[in-house]
């Protein structure tokens, strides 16, 4: 993707995906109504990102937005993303197991392994999107 090239959906095109309500509401209110706004006016992927997070800018990408070359290439670096953080999961998973650890303890630390992924990917979402390295 180059700089400036933003994949961008309407709220007219999430409507018709059945978005989630309360996001898509978030969404509005954020960027001053709908009718302010305007229902066909694009929305960047980063903005969504921005707005709503992570998982509801996926949930955008998949399906709101028409299939492309810039589409496709956006959704391979997002699943080299996921293999990233899938990794650390597993990392997780064999360090606990390593010393013997308990679940309880497994879990809270996978939540906190996955949380710092996710926060890694935005960063690295937001500055694909900008077109910086």
């Amino acid at each position: 993707m180059t700089k400036n090239t933003q994949l961008t959906t309407t709220f007219r095109k999430l409507r018709a995906a059945n978005a989630c309500t309360s996001s898509y509401k978030h969404l509005a209110k954020t960027l001053g109504g709908i009718t302010k706004y305007g229902r066909d006016k694009p929305i960047t992927i980063l903005q969504i990102l921005d707005i709503c997070g992570l998982d509801d800018m996926r949930w955008a990408v998949c399906e709101s937005i028409e299939v492309s070359k810039e589409r496709e290439r956006f959704n391979t670096f997002l699943r080299k993303q996921d293999e990233t953080a899938y990794a650390a999961g597993c990392a997780v998973f064999d360090e606990v197991e390593r010393r013997g650890q308990s679940w309880a303890t497994c879990n809270v630390l996978y939540r906190e392994a996955k949380n710092k992924a996710q926060q890694d990917d935005t960063v690295k979402i937001r500055k694909y999107l900008q077109g910086t390295p």
